[in-house]
């Protein structure tokens, strides 16, 4: 699996599973700064497309907490909207690539019902019939109706990637003797 490969992981990572998941080479997509020398393999494969980090020493991680994940639209037009993603975070990547976002969206639509009113008093609901006096139809909008989101139905999971064994910091220089003349 190369490093970068993102999976999904169906247990919870408290301290002692973290631990071991970062032993094993998996860290959380949790969006947090990493070094780029500790992690440089999975520096070199993701770069900043999730953000810079600091800038000079460390990189972002993926942030895929509460995110569906979807692929690059890469010319075909699924993503009609693919030119106006953004960065995740400072320096990250924005229109089709990797690692960009979108907030969520509910495609245009409308309801409406036609509804028979007289006084400006709904009087009942009719889409066909042509009334005298102050009778008439009149379309209108339904009321909003819904949750919070537009989603499928879904199973949270945890998004890990594979970030490759840590590298042990750079040891301290031995200090050189200095001899008495």
């Amino acid at each position: 699996m190369p490093l970068g490969a993102v999976v999904a992981f169906a247990g919870h990572p408290d301290a002692a599973a973290r631990t071991a998941l970062e032993a094993a080479g998996w860290l959380l997509c949790d969006g947090r700064a990493v070094s780029r020398s500790t992690y440089e393999g999975l520096y070199l494969a993701v770069g900043h497309a999730h953000g810079r980090g600091d800038g000079t020493t460390t990189f972002n991680l993926p942030d895929y907490r509460g995110r569906f994940l979807r692929g690059t639209d890469g010319g075909t037009g699924r993503d009609p909207d693919a030119a106006a993603r953004s960065a995740p975070a400072a320096g990250g990547q924005t229109g089709d690539g990797v690692g960009s976002v979108q907030g969520d969206e509910f495609r245009a639509h409308q309801h409406s019902v036609n509804e028979m009113i007289s006084n400006n008093n709904v009087d009942g609901v009719d889409s066909t019939t042509t009334h005298s006096g102050e009778h008439h139809n009149e379309l209108r909008a339904t009321g909003e109706k819904g949750g919070k989101e537009t989603r499928p139905v879904n199973a949270a999971v945890q998004w890990l990637i594979l970030a490759g064994t840590p590298l042990p910091p750079a040891p301290a220089p031995t200090p050189i003797p200095v001899l008495a003349p």
